[in-house]
Parts: C-alpha cells; structure tokens; sequence
C-alpha cells in the first residue's frame, strides 16, 4: 500500500514492466492495481497462494517497489528469491530477507531503469502475454466456482468495489475488507486507493473517510469492517452536511472475522473464541444512520448493494449501506477458492 502521490509511478512502471516483458502483481491499496490500463496481473496474490502459481510466476530476481504487499501469498513466492527494494524510506522488510535497498526517487529511478532496458533489450520473452492470460483466466473461473451461492462476505465486497465509477476514491479497510479486494475484485478502473496501514489502523477510519471525502469533493466509497465501524462510530458526525458523495459500506459478519484464519481458531472452543476474539457484538447500524440524520440502506443480495451503492456514489451527503453476511463465509470462501484456483492451474502450461 502507498500514497497518492504513487499514482506517478503508473507511467513509468508501465514502460518497465514492457521493457522486460514481466509481470506486476500489485496489491490493492498500491495505486497501481486501479489504473484503468490494467497494469497489474488480476488476482496476483491469489495465484501466489497456490504451489502451481508460484512455480508458474518463477522469477530471478523480484523487483519491490514501496511497502511490502499484505497479502501471505507474496510472502510465500518472495521466500528464497533475489529481491531488490526500490523505496522512498523506511525499511520495508518485514521478512528480514531482502538482498538489496535502494532509498530515493523512486519514480526517477523507474524512468532510468525503463529507458535503459529499452536499449539493452530488443523485445520482451515471447511466454509473457500467454502466461497472463492463462493465469487470470483460472483466476476468473475460480471466483465463479467460490463465489456461487448465498452473500458472503468476498461477494459483498466485490459488489459493493464493482459499483464504484472511474474517478472515485475508495478507502479500504484493515483486515479483511482490503485482502477481499485483493482476491475477488476483477473490474479494474481508475481509483484513487486510501488506506490507513498499521497496528492500530481501525483508529478514526470514519473519520479519515469523511475527511477525504471532504477534501478531494469527488465520489469517495469506504469498505470496512463492522468492529472498525463501531469503533469510530461517534465520527459520524464529520460526514454530516458534505457536498460530495460518500458511501460507508460495512459487510457485517459479527466480529472480527479475520481470527478464523489464524491458529487461534482452531485451538479455541467456540464460545471462548466469539468472546474473547471475534467479540461478535449483534449490532445493526441503522440505529446510527438515524441518530446522525444519513441516509441507510440494507442490502441482502449482490445487485441490491452495486445498485445502493452506485444511487450512493450519485448523492451529495453521506449513506451507509449495510449487507448481513454469515460470520464464517471470508474463512469457508477463501478456502473454495483457493482450492479451485489450485486446481484449475494444475495442469501443465
């Protein structure tokens, strides 16, 4: 994840992945994997998730430019491999294991690099646009496969995301929300990403989202978490009276959802676990939208949310859509998916 200010890298990044006919995997809050050019590989850090992906997507030397991506699945594929980290500041290591730093312009130093392989290289390896086509192609199928059935948690997401125009703004959430824009949203335009990354990252979410809503006056969609709403909820009141379009979008699973796929679930009897962890709540929020005076609409099915979601995006002021979803569905359909994406990239390529 990145700042605004990485949408300048787009360009540049563009001519770089060209140059050496690679492949960009970018994960959602980059400001590279909502361009409108389709720039990164869809659902990058899925196929990482997969032994078949990783050995698909083999690499002599991995390229990180910025933060490192959140998602296990780069983890997983970086482990063992040469990797250079091109960076503003900081020290955006967190497996320990980088082989080289470079701290500076990064934009600058993505120019250099473009111009200079456009030289040396005379064309990109023949494979590269073949592999990507296959490798999004699973990636599309395996969405289909896991996503079928009742509203879960990664369909919401992907509904509410797919609602949102070219030009918007959408700030993501910590946890969850953010990893099911990484694996589920395909449709790719061009967004302004906000996230609030780090330890305490649920700390005045509703407000930095009326804030930048504010502050940029264009369409601005917030995905978040339920426990992260009901954390900040007195914030609220700073999304009263905006001229611009905003529209809180809380998937409401009863807790923090995303212990289920830590250790800690599997050692837990249940009610230890809904107590102590996911600390399910039984809140609804259309008490809230009421007592600040903003529009509310529940939602219960995939269309029901692209279309509150997109009346919401059209709306001076502010709208909370709120879709009741299964507690376990994150866990149960990032399992399916997975395990289909795995299969279907198991033959041969």
């Amino acid at each position: 994840p990145g700042g605004l200010g990485q949408r300048s890298w787009r360009a540049p990044v563009a001519r770089l992945v060209g140059a050496i006919g690679g492949v960009l995997v970018a994960d959602a809050g980059s400001q590279l994997r909502f361009t409108g050019c389709a720039l990164a590989l869809d659902g990058g850090e899925a196929v990482m998730r997969t032994e078949r992906g990783r050995a698909l997507l083999d690499a002599d030397l991995v390229v990180q430019l910025g933060e490192s991506p959140l998602g296990s699945g780069f983890a997983a594929w970086a482990k063992g491999r040469d990797r250079v980290v091109i960076a503003e500041g900081g020290w955006p290591d967190p497996e320990g294991d980088a082989a080289l730093f470079a701290f500076g312009d990064v934009e600058g130093a993505l120019e250099a690099l473009a111009a200079q392989l456009a030289e040396t290289t005379p064309r990109p390896p023949e494979r590269t646009p073949d592999l990507r086509g296959h490798l999004e192609a699973a990636v599309a199928a395996a969405r289909a496969d896991a996503l079928e059935g009742p509203l879960s948690q990664p369909a919401a997401v992907r509904a509410a995301v797919e609602a949102c125009p070219e030009g918007a703004a959408l700030v993501l959430g910590n946890s969850l929300p953010i990893r099911a824009v990484d694996l589920y949203v395909g449709r790719d335009v061009a967004l302004d990403v906000v996230v609030q990354r780090g330890l305490s990252g649920i700390d005045g979410f509703v407000a930095g989202s009326a804030a930048h809503a504010r502050a940029s006056a264009r369409p601005t969609l917030a995905v978040l978490g339920d426990v992260t709403f009901a954390h900040d909820l007195g914030s609220l009141l700073l999304a009263r009276g905006l001229d611009s379009p905003l529209v809180f979008f809380v998937p409401n699973d009863g807790g923090g959802r995303i212990f289920e796929q830590l250790p800690v679930h599997e050692v837990l009897d249940a009610a230890a676990f809904e107590r102590h962890f996911a600390m399910d709540h039984g809140l609804s929020f259309d008490g809230a939208a009421a007592l600040y005076g903003l529009r509310y609409v529940r939602a219960s099915a995939e269309a029901e949310i692209r279309a509150a979601v997109a009346e919401g995006l059209e709306r001076p002021g502010a709208t909370i859509v709120e879709a009741k979803v299964p507690p376990e569905s994150a866990r149960l359909v990032g399992r399916r998916f997975v395990a289909a994406l795995g299969a279907r990239l198991g033959g041969a390529r």
